[in-house]
Parts: C-alpha cells; sequence; structure tokens
C-alpha cells in the first residue's frame, strides 16, 4: 500500500486561536524542554523523543510537500511524511511544521482520534504551523544572540541553523515586529 494511498476524509482540524507570539513562545518552550539544539538533528529529536517516525513517500506518490499522520493511539504516536524530492531544508522545515500542527492542532487540543493533516492551503491553522516552524527552528533568544555574533552575516546564520536564507530574512523581520508586543500568558487569547 502506497504511503498516501491510506488517507481518508478527516475531521477539520481547528486553529487555536493564539497570536503569533504566543505561538513563537510555545515552540520555543516545547524546543527548551525537549533539548533540541539548533542545528541539532530534527529527525533524530522525532523519532527518539517523541517516538514518532519520518517516512519518505515513494516517488510515485507525488508528493510536493509532506503531511503529519496520527493514528489516533492513547500513546500519540505519530508519523511525518516527507516529499521525496525535496532537500535537507525543506525537509527540515516540513518537519518542523508537521510538529506544529501536532502539538497545536493534536495534542493541546486534547484530541485523541485519528488525523491526518496534509500541508496544503493557506488556512489559520497552517499559518500556525508556519509560526511553531520558525520559532522551533530558530529560537528567539538564540537567533538573537547568533545574529549579534556573527553581525546578520548570513552564510554563517544558514550554517548554524540548516535554514533557507529566505527564512533567516523572514524570521529577523518577524523578531523585529514581536518585540514590541506584550500578550497574557497561554497558548490561546481569551475574550
Amino acid at each position: 500500500m502506497s504511503v498516501i494511498g491510506s488517507l481518508k476524509e478527516n475531521p477539520p482540524i481547528s486553529p487555536t486561536g493564539a497570536s503569533r507570539k504566543v505561538i513563537d513562545d510555545a515552540a520555543s518552550l516545547i524546543g527548551k524542554k525537549l533539548e533540541f539544539q539548533t542545528g541539532g538533528d530534527l529527525r533524530e529529536l522525532i523519532e527518539t523523543r517523541l517516538q514518532g517516525s519520518v517516512k519518505i513517500a515513494p516517488p510515485e506518490e507525488r508528493l510536493q510537500y509532506g503531511y503529519l499522520r496520527v493514528p489516533g493511539t492513547e500513546n500519540h504516536k505519530f508519523d511525518i511524511v516527507l516529499s521525496p524530492y525535496t532537500g535537507d531544508f525543506h525537509d527540515r522545515f516540513t518537519m518542523a511544521h508537521e510538529l506544529g500542527h501536532y502539538f497545536l492542532h493534536y495534542v493541546f487540543q486534547e484530541r485523541v482520534d485519528e488525523l491526518i493533516i496534509n500541508r496544503e492551503g493557506t488556512d489559520r491553522a497552517e499559518s500556525e504551523a508556519n509560526w511553531f516552524a520558525e520559532a522551533l527552528l530558530m529560537p528567539a533568544d538564540a537567533f538573537e544572540k547568533a545574529w549579534k555574533e556573527c553581525e546578520g552575516y548570513l552564510p554563517e546564520m544558514i550554517y548554524r541553523f540548516r535554514v533557507a536564507s529566505d527564512l533567516i530574512a523572514h524570521r529577523r523581520r518577524v523578531l523585529d515586529q514581536l518585540k514590541n508586543i506584550t500578550e497574557p500568558d497561554g497558548l490561546c487569547d481569551q475574550d
């Protein structure tokens, strides 16, 4: 059976509604608790620390990005399936993005059902997973420290964080915007 061949219709995922800063802080905290080092081996973290798995889809699936599959068991084991056509930097972001879905849209929402989330679209849940991924791969404190140490020299930043240059430039802009934001503690904004 193909990797994607087992995909079926899923209940929709619900975005958290949390702000970018709250998700940024949550991803950084999760990275610290899991002892994930910037530029570290994300696949090893997923497979060893989180008991998930990372798989590569067969070429005939023509998978452009990747997806998260949670079988709905009480132990919350999960699979992240990657495209066979992408490289290391893209795969790192995809794994971090799918971890964003796993934590934000499964674990934190206390779901126990089967869930498959395809990395497609531009809805709020996809944005939240992207925010999570950026913060996991480039936590604010580590990013600011590295930026200062290497004076923003892009090749050094790429080497330290193992992400693409456009992602580093985007992270710089986001962190500049977040510096002046103060919010209440907690994952979701409450009215």
